[in-house]
């Protein structure tokens, strides 16, 4: 990765803000696309980054961009992640999650890119709650989030096959740490309760299982991911054989972390739609690769606990 150049998608968000702080360090010549007019362009002020100004569901934009310039390695990040409830438009879902990703894919077929891996981010939510029923017709689950990354898969793979680009693409488990501003999201939702000094509201009944993986660790995984090119015909990666807790124990523990007292998880149960626990289908693991998570929970949560309790009221300028 050292002296590549690159380009991320989603810069702006938690995990592509980490990704380009990483590749800085590494010595990549970083550019990012960023939505025009966003109001988290400063952290691109002073790192010597190069900012592209567009949306991705412009094709004709998003074309010029990778066009112009011979790009070792595209993140594709960018993502809208509501991924319950109805009250939204499904639009920018598919927008952002489906047009995004063949707007990334036919670009770069169209400026012959051949040196060019394409690095994308998936989903757990692509995951059946019963790992014995793989066919799509056999699903439980159909939320826009969920058949938006669905289709971003079945996209990828058609690129693949039919075009020969170089993809591959990393199903994320439950990511956090700091700068994650999505409260939806139960470790840094609960965090801002606790430290605003209210009882955190679990929206399930708290038995719901998740997987977490501290940003940092994550990091690494896509990295080691990007530089696999043994298996240039590999397109998927699960992180598999992590930690799991309820989202009872996760809240739980935020609040023993925090020394708050007086403070209770307030179990809503209004979002019984979740799954309650996503079975990873066998395949290729990032393990594979070398990987290990060197952050366990406790301490994550610890880590990313702190920031938060640093920036949390200064959150515009995280």
């Amino acid at each position: 990765m050292e002296r590549s150049t690159v380009l991320v998608t989603g810069a702006t968000g938690f995990v592509g803000s980490w990704l380009v702080d990483k590749l800085n360090g590494l010595g990549s010549n970083v550019h990012v696309a960023v939505r025009p007019k966003s109001d988290r362009k400063y952290l691109f002020d002073s790192n010597g980054v190069t900012v592209h100004e567009l949306d991705i569901s412009d094709f004709t934009k998003i074309r010029q961009v990778i066009s112009q310039i011979p790009y070792d390695f595209i993140f594709h990040l960018a993502s809208t992640n509501t991924n319950i409830g109805k009250d939204f438009c499904p639009l920018d879902t598919y927008d952002s999650n489906v047009k995004g990703t063949y707007n990334i894919l036919e670009a770069t077929k169209l400026s012959s890119k051949d040196q060019t891996r394409i690095v994308m981010t998936s989903s757990r939510e692509v995951y059946p709650s019963d790992p014995n029923k793989t066919n799509l017709h056999e699903r439980k689950g159909f939320h826009p989030y969920e058949v938006s990354k669905i289709c971003a898969e079945l996209i990828i793979r058609s690129y693949i096959q039919t075009f020969g680009l170089d993809v591959v693409s990393i199903r994320t488990p439950n990511i956090y740490g700091g700068r994650d501003l999505n409260w939806n999201r139960i470790i840094p939702g609960t965090i801002k309760s606790v430290l605003d000094g209210v009882d955190p509201i679990l929206r399930s009944d708290g038995r719901n299982v998740r997987s977490f993986v501290y940003i940092q660790d994550f990091i690494e995984a896509i990295l080691l991911v990007a530089n696999n090119k043994n298996k240039k015909n590999q397109a998927f990666y699960n992180i598999d054989k992590i930690e799991s807790y309820t989202a009872l124990e996760v809240v739980r523990m935020i609040i023993s972390i925090s020394s708050v007292g007086n403070l209770k998880p307030s179990i809503q149960d209004y979002s019984s739609h979740e799954k309650f626990e996503l079975q990873a289908p066998t395949g290729p693991s990032v393990r594979e690769l070398g990987w290990e998570p060197t952050v366990n929970l406790v301490t994550g949560i610890q880590k990313t606990y702190g920031w938060y309790d640093k920036h949390y009221h200064n959150e515009n300028k995280v």
